[in-house]
């Protein structure tokens, strides 16, 4: 059986959130970055890395949730929730992955460093209004591809909304700028996914 190891509250949610998109049974063994169990070296042997969250299906490994998320949305095709790789349709799907990743979740992650995980003495308080500035910046951009869509590629959701998603949720818990009226019925929507509902009744 497949095994996610991580925590709901941290990026592995939307690898639990997409396993439950797929209808695909998993086991969770929660490694609590807070406490440190990210660093221990049983965990160390599974992901070297030393992040959350990984997979683990049998001998094989995989860290880094988009790219644990484009796996299991190409591992499980008759579920269309990816496109086809090569496709037009899957370039337009990756790139609008990798900007969520570089663009949107890096400004957060910079943020939420600052004002919770490091150490105050580590913490430089003065970069987050310029990351703050940035995220909302690049949320602009992403506003205004959805201006007429309902999901990033059209209107049907994919992969690529599972990420998307879990950043635009990550940027309200920080009350980030940028995510106006449409994004937010956006989020609405992917919140009312019945697959989403049954992560947040697993996982709360």
């Amino acid at each position: 059986m497949l095994k996610v190891y991580g925590m709901p509250q941290t990026r592995a949610s939307r690898v639990l959130w997409l396993l439950e998109e797929l209808s695909v049974p998993a086991e969770l063994h929660r490694i609590d970055p807070k406490k440190g169990e990210h660093h221990q070296p049983d965990y160390w042997r599974i992901n070297p890395f030393g992040k959350v969250p990984c997979i683990t299906l049998g001998d094989f490994a995989l860290a880094e949730s988009a790219a644990i998320c484009t796996w299991l949305g190409d591992t499980y095709p008759d579920k269309a929730l990816i496109p086809k790789a090569g496709s037009r349709a899957r370039g337009t799907h990756d790139q609008w992955m990798y900007y969520a990743m570089t663009e949107l979740e890096a400004p957060l992650w910079l943020i939420t460093k600052n004002k919770i995980v490091l150490p105050e003495s580590e913490r430089v308080p003065e970069i987050i209004p310029q990351a703050m500035a940035g995220f909302g910046s690049s949320c602009q951009v992403l506003a205004a591809h959805m201006q007429s869509r309902a999901f990033v590629l059209g209107d049907h959701f994919q992969v690529v909304d599972v990420l998307v998603g879990s950043i635009l949720m990550w940027a309200l818990s920080l009350n980030a700028p940028g995510i106006d009226k449409g994004l937010l019925g956006y989020v609405e929507r992917l919140k009312a996914r019945d697959a989403f509902q049954r992560f947040v009744q697993k996982h709360r």
